[in-house]
């Protein structure tokens, strides 16, 4: 089993808290 890069985690740890972010942001708008 290779391990992954630690970078590439970050990458895609950060990717998903942006979009994360974007559906929280546009819950928070409507209300």
């Amino acid at each position: 089993m290779n391990k992954q890069p630690t970078q590439q985690k970050i990458t895609a740890l950060y990717e998903r808290l942006s979009r994360d972010d974007e559906l929280s942001g546009d819950s928070n708008s409507i209300i």
